[in-house]
């Protein structure tokens, strides 16, 4: 006896398959964690006389090292205070 199902229900069936087949295989992104700055506003203050160019880059740097390292926006806060400090500059 021969098959009687029309090739359309076949190529479903079979591109349902394929498709549970691809969506297991998926992996989620993983995304970075990022944390806010803190509520309070932070003034720096460069104390040796830095360049605004040279104030850019150490606080980008700083920033980016507290939000890859903090747990929490008051660890973000007291990361990016030490290294802005560790870099000649004062943070209030």
């Amino acid at each position: 006896m021969t098959d009687r199902r029309p090739r359309s229900t076949s190529r479903a069936v079979l591109a349902a398959l394929f498709a549970a087949t691809l969506a297991g295989c998926a992996t989620q992104a993983v995304q970075p964690v990022y944390y806010p700055p803190p509520q309070r506003p932070l003034t720096i203050y460069a104390q040796q006389n830095q360049s605004q160019r040279q104030q850019d880059r150490d606080k980008a740097d700083c920033q980016s090292m507290a939000a890859s390292q903090a747990s929490s926006s008051e660890g973000w806060a007291n990361l990016f205070i030490g290294c802005m400090g560790g870099r000649g500059y004062r943070v209030e």
